[in-house]
């Protein structure tokens, strides 16, 4: 059985907290007129437009295609490690579908500087994001302390500025194809060991990974054409850059730091060389792959 949020074990509960796991067979949940749920799941109203199922608070956005936006989380006793948002939520009769993330909907530094809700996102360690979510917001979970997994969407359309800043725990991200990524996005995941750029993905921009300092492998697709200004840099123990592109990405400045221009190994296509040592001349240890 799936769990839209999976509890602690009652060996990891601090005193005085309740262990709760929310059962749900599936990423889809109907609201009845009396309020209860076809899932089991709590079920609260704030307002025409706002309400919250096991505390995350989502909001329907009104178009010719309304649509549920996920807005924030609110106070629970529960301790809740692994947060599954609903995709789809069928409530007053319509049929909502979750597309994005809002600005600091999980975003630990704004709450805790408001004094609000910190014990949910201090407990979070993994979010598997729906599917039918395109866009996460700015700031979205800014320094969640804890947060070491992100399963992202296949079609996910943006991750926005500073979404993940701070991340320290996140070990492994694996972007979707095509996703638009915004200025610092990941800023300063110090424990990011393994990135995947999946091909598809053109531009690095500026700040994008700083500071991950536990770097040490990157690997470039072939589509990427553009690495902004410091998106690589201070990752002090990046010590190899397999970039795929037959054509050497545009280099902003200070896009890696001059200690791995110096000592960073960098493979590129074969056939390509020539061009690289010319364009990225500031790399000191160039050489040809068969990829």
């Amino acid at each position: 059985m799936a769990f839209p949020f999976v509890g602690c074990d009652d060996s990891d509960e601090p005193d005085g907290v309740k262990k709760g796991d929310y059962s749900s067979n599936s990423s889809r949940i109907e609201i009845f007129e009396d309020g209860t749920t076809s899932t089991g799941a709590s079920f609260d109203k704030i307002d025409d437009s706002h309400f919250v199922i096991d505390n995350i608070e989502y909001s329907i956005y009104s178009g010719s295609v309304p649509y549920l936006a996920i807005v924030s989380t609110v106070p629970s006793e529960k301790v809740i490690k692994h947060v599954k948002p609903y995709a789809s939520v069928k409530y007053d009769g319509v049929e909502y579908v979750t597309k994005k993330i809002e600005n600091h909907a999980f975003d630990y530094n704004h709450y805790n500087n408001w004094d609000h809700n910190t014990e949910v996102l201090k407990n979070m360690e993994s979010i598997e994001i729906p599917e039918t979510v395109t866009s996460v917001g700015s700031w979205a979970f800014y320094e969640c302390p804890n947060l070491k997994e992100v399963k992202f969407p296949k079609l996910l359309d943006e991750i926005g500025q500073a979404a993940f800043y701070g991340c320290s725990g996140l070990t492994e991200v694996i972007l979707p194809e095509k996703v638009s990524l915004q200025r610092a996005s990941f800023r300063l995941c110090t424990g990011l060991k393994s990135l995947k750029i999946t091909e598809g993905i053109t531009s690095l921009p500026y700040r994008a990974f700083e500071g991950c300092s536990g770097l040490v492998d990157l690997t470039l697709p072939s589509t990427v054409n553009y690495i902004g200004d410091t998106a690589f840099y201070n990752c002090k123990n990046l010590n190899r850059i397999e970039c795929r592109s037959a054509v050497p990405p545009k280099l902003e400045s200070n896009a890696f730091s001059n200690s791995t221009y110096s000592a960073a190994s960098v493979l590129v296509p074969l056939s390509s060389v020539d061009q690289y040592k010319g364009k990225w001349s500031q790399f000191e240890n160039i050489s040809g792959s068969q990829f």
